[in-house]
């Protein structure tokens, strides 16, 4: 096996919609970024893989988020939109059960807006 063929790359797809909230913008310009991020699926299911390349996948996501070094025109509430939705993406479509745990763990504490959770008894 080569180099080549253990290395997986996942690609973040940013999808920031610039022109809703920013100025001197058409309102139906969209701009897609991407991140490409290298990794061994053999150490990412492990958990100290697992960890760093979660690391790696939110320093991409934050980067693709990211228009000239500011969060997408200055918008807060848009730049943590476009990190949360580019992370959750870029870990649904790597397919390892430890970096899910990871990512689970990690977003647990974050507030959701009109999420309802159900218990059965």
């Amino acid at each position: 096996m080569n180099i080549e063929s253990r290395m997986m790359k996942v690609v973040l797809i940013a999808c920031a919609t610039l022109g809703v909230g920013a100025t001197a913008m058409a309102d139906d310009m969209v701009v897609t970024r991407t991140e490409t991020v290298k990794y061994s699926r053999f150490e990412a299911a492990t958990p100290v893989g697992a960890v760093k390349l979660y690391g790696a996948l939110r320093f991409a996501a934050a980067r693709a988020c990211t228009e000239r070094g500011a969060p997408l025109s200055g918008s807060t509430d848009a730049f943590d939109a476009c990190k949360g939705a580019a992370l959750s993406r870029a870990v649904a479509e790597v397919k390892i059960d430890a970096l899910t745990a990871v990512y689970l763990q990690d977003t647990r504490s974050l507030p959701r807006q009109g999420v309802v959770t159900v218990a059965r008894r």
